[in-house]
Order: C-alpha cells, then sequence, then structure tokens
C-alpha cells in the first residue's frame, strides 16, 4: 500500500514535527513501504530515513525570506511569520500530482496550511482513501493577537479541508466533540491517545534535588491560554502557608504574545518574582534535567486538546496536577490531582496537598504507572494498524 502524509512540520525539537516523524515510521510499518511526506515549513535533517522519503516544497525564495526574518528582530518576525505561513510552496497541483499513486493520504493537521488542501486538489484524479488526523485548536478568545489572528484563520481553513476525508483521528474525546462543533463532522471518527516520547522513557533517571525547595514545573508554550497566571496567582498562597516553593517555566515563549511580560508584572505585584523562573525552549536533554529536579507538575490550561507533558511527568515519576480545562481530566484519570479551572486557592491547596501528604502523593504515583502504559509510541503504532486493517485496508 502506498502512503502519504502531509504535515507543516518535520523539527523534531516541535510537538507536530515530532509527532510526524513517529507517525510516518509508523505507516511504513503498517504498510509495509516508504511513506512520502509532504512538507510545508522547515524540516530537521535527521526526518529522512529509509522508511521515509521527505518531499520538500520550501522553495528558494522562501527559504531566503524566511533567513531574512530570522533576522529580524522578534517581535516583527513572529508577526511576518504568521503572515507568510505557506507562502513561497510550490503549486497545490504539484503537490497533488507528487503524490497521485498513493493509496492512502494522511493529513496531520495543527494550523492553516495551503498544503491542507492537496485531498482536494486529488478529488476527481486520484482515489485514495483520506484521514484527516485533528489535532485541537485552541480558541481564538483565549490568546492574543497574532496568535489569535492565526488561529481564527485554522478554523476557517479546517472547516474547508476536514469535510472532504473519508474518515478521522483524534486525540481525545474532547478533540472529537470539538471536531464536531466546528465542522458538524461525527462518523467515521477515532480517538487515539498521543505518546511520550521514547527517548524521555527510555533515557529517564531520577536526580538528587540540588535544594529543600519544592519546585512547581510548568512544561509547555507560555501563552495566554495556558493559564500561568492562576500558578503564579497559586504560588503567592503556596509561599503565605510557609511552604518554600517556586515555578519554573519550560517551554517556547511566543514574543508577540504579551503573556511573558504579563506574567512578569503579575510575579512582581504579588512579590513572588524572585521564585519565577523561566527556562526557554529546551532540549530533550534539559528537558529530562528540568522533570528530574521537579517535585510537581502544573498544568493550570484554559484548553487543552490533550496535555502530554501530563503524560511526561507520569513517565518522570512526578505527581501532577491538572485543570478541569479540555481533554486534561479525561487524559490523566485517577493518576493525578484535578483543580477547578482558573481557581488559584484549589490548585494552591492541591500544591500543598502534595508537599504535606505522603499518602496522597505516593497513590497518584502509583496510579499514574498505570494511567502511563496507555501512552506509550508502542500502543500508539498499535493502534494505528487497528484503523488500517479494519478501516482503511
Amino acid at each position: 500500500m502506498k502512503v502519504a502524509l502531509i504535515s507543516t512540520s518535520a523539527r523534531l525539537d516541535d510537538a507536530v514535527g515530532k509527532y510526524t516523524f513517529y507517525l510516518a515510521r509508523t505507516l511504513a510499518t503498517v504498510s509495509n513501504s516508504k511513506v512520502d511526506v509532504v512538507l510545508a515549513g522547515p524540516m530537521s535533517p535527521e526526518f529522512s530515513t529509509e522508511k521515509v522519503r521527505l518531499i520538500h516544497f520550501e522553495t528558494l525564495s522562501r527559504r531566503i525570506a524566511r533567513w531574512i526574518i530570522d533576522l529580524l528582530p522578534a517581535s516583527f518576525a513572529n508577526v511576518a511569520r504568521f503572515r507568510f505561513r505557506g507562502w513561497g510552496l510550490r503549486s497545490v497541483k504539484l503537490l497533488a500530482q507528487e503524490i497521485s499513486s498513493a493509496e492512502l493520504v494522511w493529513d496531520v493537521f495543527a494550523s492553516s496550511s495551503i498544503v491542507h488542501r492537496i485531498p482536494l486538489e486529488m478529488r476527481g484524479q486520484a482515489q485514495p482513501t483520506f484521514v484527516f488526523d485533528y489535532h485541537g485548536i485552541t480558541s481564538p478568545e483565549l490568546v492574543d493577537p497574532p496568535l489569535s489572528t492565526e488561529l481564527r484563520e485554522s478554523i476557517e481553513e479546517l472547516k474547508k479541508c476536514a469535510p472532504n476525508s473519508d474518515h478521522y483521528v483524534v486525540h481525545s474525546k474532547f478533540m472529537a466533540e470539538e471536531l464536531a462543533a466546528r465542522t458538524g463532522i461525527t462518523k467515521n471518527v477515532d480517538v487515539i491517545g498521543l505518546f511520550c516520547d521514547p527517548e524521555l522513557i527510555a533515557e529517564n533517571r531520577k536526580a538528587l534535588k540540588l535544594s529543600d525547595r519544592f519546585v512547581i514545573l510548568f512544561v509547555g508554550r507560555a501563552s495566554k491560554h495556558k493559564g500561568i497566571d492562576t500558578l503564579i496567582q497559586a504560588l503567592k498562597i503556596v509561599r503565605e502557608r510557609k511552604v518554600d516553593a517556586c515555578v519554573v517555566i519550560a517551554g517556547n515563549s511566543v514574543p508577540t504574545d504579551r503573556t511573558v511580560q504579563q506574567m512578569n508584572h503579575l510575579a512582581k505585584e504579588l512579590g513572588v518574582s524572585e521564585h519565577l523562573f523561566w527556562l526557554g525552549n529546551l532540549n530533550m536533554s534539559k528537558l529530562r534535567e528540568a522533570y528530574a529536579t521537579a517535585d510537581v507538575l502544573v498544568l493550570p490550561s484554559r484548553h487543552e486538546g490533550f496535555g502530554l507533558p501530563a503524560i511526561e511527568a507520569m513517565w518522570c515519576d512526578i505527581p501532577v496536577i491538572v485543570s478541569t480545562a479540555g481533554a486534561l481530566p479525561e487524559v490523566v484519570g485517577n493518576g493525578a490531582l484535578v483543580f477547578k479551572t482558573n481557581d488559584c486557592q484549589d490548585l494552591a491547596e492541591k500544591i500543598i496537598l502534595l508537599h504535606e501528604n505522603a499518602e496522597i502523593r505516593h497513590r497518584t504515583l502509583e496510579a499514574a504507572r498505570t494511567i502511563r502504559e496507555s501512552y506509550t509510541l508502542e500502543k500508539f503504532a498499535e493502534n494505528v494498524r487497528e484503523i488500517c486493517e479494519k478501516r482503511l485496508l
């Protein structure tokens, strides 16, 4: 079976890119053939393997433009990237012709891009089975411009592209409900959980504590919808209860999103700025270190289609606290404590409970060790194979 995979990223330091990489290898195994990956945007050199042929359609003009954009100040550069997404790619018609012999076309949809229009172009000239792999879109009102503009564009693109597929894959029941609300699609939808990076699992080693401080870790993009303000407010309450705690934030910050500046200002107002640390985007080695030195992971999001850092923390034997937003309670089950979204007092009480109650901490970790087994690459590959064999082949 000839398979083509469509995605907007092939960067292994990017969540969608890493997902695309592992999905391509899984589909290659399932189909017993090389997978053609049609890509818009930059890629990691190691992405192409003996099982994957990368069809990279970034033109020379776009590469030059991207190089110029990268030289701009961050605030201007990110605006430019948002406005020129997809610009300089070869035509959709040529992209469609490149994979016209495919029997299965799997489209990973995480943001707006012209590559998602390939199935529309292929209709009529080829009859493969089309799978639409939906990764969720944050509600635009939960973020600041220009990201909010990008998200609105993505929702409109979703409405145009999704109905043209034969089958749908989502990664939580919450995502399935979101897909239905935005497109009306309710049939031929399968839920497949995401997976923890095998590299993190294979090399996980719990480090010795470097200090007596209680380290509260947040992993994710520093954006408004992630609820970092709730976490900072909870930190103030926790410290007032005589717990020597600090918050460590690991992950990308969007310079054009005002979140970082706002959060630093809030921490200063609350008198906890010296207990708030920004690590920025981390490679796997540094991320492993961040997990190893943490006492608890907190995901205080206002919208979350899955919440992969919660699973990563479970595999690192770190107790987890999540909000009631989106798919988080569904994903963590009884393997984490759950607090009411936006309720800093409730979050603070959950943090103090894990700090003071060894029995609750032990019980949470034991439950997490069972939950995390559902989110491995092996389980993901098994689910993909089952869908392909039962529904697509």
